[in-house]
């Protein structure tokens, strides 16, 4: 499910942010990365028009266009997200233009499944959530389905799920998964929530 969502990735320990539901990278948040990074090592700093008005940017913006039939491939935001978003192809390209060692990083950066899990996750919370309802009375449910969330927020140590990592997030859907099956069963459903969180957390103890 992609949903509007801003989630806050991690990029040489500092805050980068990406549209979920666009997958854009807020390329504000990358030039300050990297501007940080040059102004340490004793280089000029760079400017978001020093990179879109060369020649070869403009030509890879070209190629992502006809390949991928995608005409927009930088949006400038105003307001509480404002800056400037853009294609993760882009914020690859632009961070190797800010500095050469930050290849690698933005590579392998990019090719993780940090999205792909926040929709599993997602959509495993919508399942777990019928199953739970399936099981109780509404009212009953809908208490039980926000304890069990605010539980397994405290259990995977996050406080805000935008800012997930791949990890964190994965955990959250193995949990959400076993107590779907586990609530088929006639165990209670405290039992089903302790066994549920401890096949991932063997050392959780505190039940519910």
């Amino acid at each position: 499910m992609k949903t509007a969502q801003i989630m806050t990735r991690k990029f040489y320990n500092s805050d980068l942010r990406q549209n979920h539901k666009t997958e854009f990278f807020c390329l504000t948040d990358l030039l300050k990365i990297g501007n940080k990074y040059r102004e340490i090592r004793g280089l000029k700093k760079k400017h978001i028009n020093d990179y879109t008005k060369l020649d070869s940017t403009k030509d890879f913006m070209l190629s992502i266009t006809k390949k991928h039939k995608i005409v927009d491939l930088i949006d400038i935001k105003k307001g509480k997200y404002g800056g400037t978003w853009a294609h993760p192809y882009i914020m690859i390209d632009m961070a190797m233009w800010l500095n050469p060692d930050f290849k690698v990083d933005a590579i392998e950066f990019l090719s993780d499944n940090l999205i792909k899990n926040r929709d599993n996750s997602g959509e495993s919370y919508k399942l777990m959530s019928k199953a739970l309802y399936s099981k109780f009375k509404f009212s009953e449910s809908v208490f039980m389905v926000q304890e069990v969330a605010k539980r397994i927020k405290q259990v995977v140590n996050v406080e805000d799920w935008n800012n997930a990592s791949e990890q964190q997030l994965k955990n959250r859907d193995k949990i959400h998964n076993n107590i779907i099956l586990l609530s088929k069963s006639d165990i209670d459903i405290k039992k089903v929530i302790r066994l549920a969180i401890e096949d991932i957390y063997p050392n959780y103890l505190k039940g519910l």
